[in-house]
């Protein structure tokens, strides 16, 4: 199949980066650059392992995080260092670009349950 066209076949034209640490795949940037020439939507989950201050500043301009995540993590005060956890955001919510169920600052969050008896839930 031509990813190109992948529209064909009911694809949505939207490609998600994920699974090990895309930013570590030592072509990651072809790869995105390819998407972006051919107008198809990409998102790429890291942790930031392979992200430099010069990949960085590529990413920024391809497409500014603030715009993809829901809720209170976009307008958080720390959002220019970070997005919160994706992980825990899908985990409980099932969608991954919603806010950090977990983050302290998250006027939302979700208070750990206390283990018998003990713990602030």
């Amino acid at each position: 199949m031509n990813i190109c066209s992948s529209h064909n076949i009911g694809c949505a034209g939207k490609f998600i980066l994920l699974g090990g640490e895309p930013s570590i795949y030592p072509h990651i940037r072809e790869v995105i650059e390819f998407l972006k020439s051919h107008h198809l939507e990409t998102k790429m989950f890291t942790n930031g392992t392979g992200i430099t201050p010069d990949f960085a500043r590529e990413l920024a301009l391809l497409k500014n995080h603030r715009q993809t995540i829901k809720g209170f993590c976009r307008t958080c005060e720390k959002s220019d260092t970070c997005y919160g956890c994706r992980g825990a955001a899908f985990q409980v919510t099932g969608d991954l670009l919603a806010s950090d169920p977990l983050c302290w600052r998250n006027p939302d969050n979700l208070t750990p349950p206390k283990l018998n008896g003990v713990g602030p839930g």
